[in-house]
């Protein structure tokens, strides 16, 4: 494939430097053959359709009120998605930010692993390869998983996959798991090997739902949602300013890896402890 593009080295500069901040930024044109890149694939989990009570009244508002949910068969990857995957993606589309401007992920962070060496985008820490991707944007995670064939769970389907049937308040089991083995995850770094934790296994089998990193999902947030919405399948707000995130993140407190917990953040938004996954329908 025979592609003229502005060299990494641009956006890098930037990220590292600023623009306008009294240097010359230099663009570096290249023209070469890229080989077409497939994505990565991760295991994935079969979740059946079936019912389940979504919310919970025992905790904040946003949470509740319990409501019963129907959804339909879908498949969600095992892990969060890795800087090896993400690396992939970047090198694909030879590029930082969508069509209409979006940033996809803030190349420069400092807690992002990827970055730029003379042989172009790599991953930096090699011990990190497999530990979730961070620093990308609702707007960078919708566009990993349409370009993998899937897309962003809804909050419904997130909590579905890590909750079950069973009304369990962790994905594990309906107690936290033991504040020593929190703290040692806490202290061994922000993040860690997607599946290391394997206590953090939920009700279907998927990896890391109540720790490593919290998790985009497709939704626009509102908290008052579940007063209104439907009970097949569904998809959120039809508009808003913030778009949902689930998952415990790097805390190490039990009651932030709740299955429940509801998070928000702009779309355009990156962090240290948010990452995502994808679904993919049948």
């Amino acid at each position: 494939m025979k592609t003229r593009w502005y060299f990494w080295l641009v956006v890098w500069i930037a990220g590292m430097y600023g623009c306008g901040q009294g240097g010359n930024t230099v663009a570096v044109e290249e023209e070469e053959d890229f080989p077409s890149i497939e994505p990565i694939r991760g295991e994935t989990v079969t979740i059946p359709s079936g019912s389940f009570i979504m919310g919970s009244d025992d905790f904040a508002e946003p949470e509740s009120p319990p409501h019963p949910v129907a959804l339909n068969p879908f498949r969600i990857d095992k892990f969060e998605i890795t800087n090896r995957q993400y690396a992939a993606y970047l090198n694909a589309i030879q590029r930082v930010v969508d069509a209409d401007g979006n940033e996809l992920v803030d190349i420069g962070d400092r807690d992002l692993q990827l970055g730029f060496t003379v042989n172009g985008l790599e991953i930096l820490n090699p011990e990190a390869t497999d530990h979730p991707v961070v620093e990308v944007s609702w707007y960078g995670a919708t566009a990993y998983c349409e370009w993998a064939g899937g897309r962003l769970p809804t909050e419904a389907e997130w909590e579905y996959a890590a909750r079950g049937t069973d009304g369990r308040h962790y994905p594990w089991a309906n107690d936290p798991l033991d504040i020593g083995l929190l703290f040692d995850w806490s202290t061994a770094g922000p993040t860690a090997t997607v599946g290391s934790h394997k206590e953090d296994v939920s009700f279907f089998g998927v990896s890391d739902m109540g720790g490593n990193v919290a998790e985009w999902v497709s939704d626009w947030y509102d908290q008052h949602y579940y007063k209104t919405s439907p009970q097949d399948n569904p998809r959120g707000p039809e508009m808003g300013i913030r778009r949902s995130a689930r998952g415990g993140a790097t805390s190490p407190r039990p009651r932030d890896m709740r299955v429940t917990v509801r998070r928000r953040y702009p779309p355009g938004v990156t962090g240290r402890s948010v990452g995502f996954r994808c679904v993919y329908d049948p």
